[in-house]
């Protein structure tokens, strides 16, 4: 979650439900997944999402001046200032149908902020083959003729190499046609 202004949201402790001040420009990640090193990729890719909320739309919920103006006045706790992403959101960008742009620029910047294209680039420069143009096909992907036992391996490397989840790098590479999504690459 990320929040625009001041005010107050309800979390769990101790079994109940308790509202909790959060102020303007924080950024709240679930403790499950903040505690868990194994998620570590799912971790920074949240983080880059969330950092990407705070770039690209805290203009349009800020208020024209917050200063003076305070955001609650009812006795009950709003999350009205706050974009609240849900894992659903997060981990299936392919899946625009009911998605908003808010959660598709947040998780393009998330993607692009932790797998620059230029990075990628050097990262598979001696593996990518340009593909070959046919008219009225999609291009073959740059890695289509990698054996696959050997791009297993390097894109576990590339996992570990920037810190991101497979699923997450699985995606970018989709994205920047390295690989296609094809079932041939369902196991990485």
């Amino acid at each position: 979650m990320t929040s625009f202004s001041n005010g107050f949201i309800n979390i769990i402790r101790d079994g109940q439900i308790v509202p909790y001040k959060v102020d303007k420009g924080t950024i709240i990640i679930s403790s499950e997944l903040e505690a868990d090193e194994k998620q570590e990729g799912r971790l920074n890719y949240t983080l880059a999402h969330e950092l990407g909320h705070n770039v690209y739309h805290r203009r349009k919920f800020e208020e024209p001046d917050n200063s003076t103006q305070p955001l609650l006045f009812d006795e009950e706790p709003k999350e009205s200032f706050a974009i609240t992403c849900h894992r659903d959101n997060i981990e299936n960008p392919d899946n625009t149908q009911g998605k908003d742009w808010i959660e598709w620029q947040a998780d393009y910047f998330a993607s692009c902020f932790l797998m620059p294209k230029e990075a990628v680039e050097e990262f598979w420069k001696d593996y990518k083959k340009e593909p070959v143009f046919v008219f009225g096909e999609d291009p073959a992907p740059y890695l289509a003729e990698m054996p696959y036992n050997e791009l297993k391996v390097e894109f576990l490397r590339f996992v570990s190499t920037f810190r991101v989840s497979k699923k997450a790098a699985k995606i970018r590479l989709k994205k920047l046609n390295y690989i296609t999504g094809g079932t041939a690459y369902d196991c990485l």
